[in-house]
């Protein structure tokens, strides 16, 4: 699954980088602007800005499946731990009252 997502990512800022670049290119070819270095500073912002806003985009889903199996995965950590506390507690009540051998075997099995 992240594997995927790398790749979206990848190919997204990919594509974002090649029409930036070629509108880039436009402007120098058509209007004539002789400023390199205020265009690639301007493109490199640009490029920034949609790289992050793309990322957010493909990673917001990504983040919300991660906090429902946490908390999914909390829960169900909760559910099998309440079980298990309960017959433990049993258990230690049960040997102070049986002495017997047998007794004690069979709640070393439990």
């Amino acid at each position: 699954m992240f594997r995927s997502v790398e790749i979206a990512l990848a190919s997204l800022y990919v594509t974002t980088t090649g029409i930036l670049i070629a509108g880039i290119y436009y402007v120098h070819d058509v209007l004539g602007v002789q400023q390199w270095g205020i265009i690639a500073f301007v493109s490199l912002i640009i490029t920034l800005v949609a790289g992050s806003i793309l990322a957010k985009i493909a990673i917001t889903p990504l983040r919300e499946h991660f906090d429902h199996l946490e908390r999914f995965s909390k829960e169900t950590l909760h559910e099998l731990n309440l079980p298990i506390n309960t017959i433990t507690a049993n258990v230690q009540m049960l040997r102070k009252t049986h002495t017997d051998e047998k007794s004690i075997k069979r709640l070393e099995r439990i």
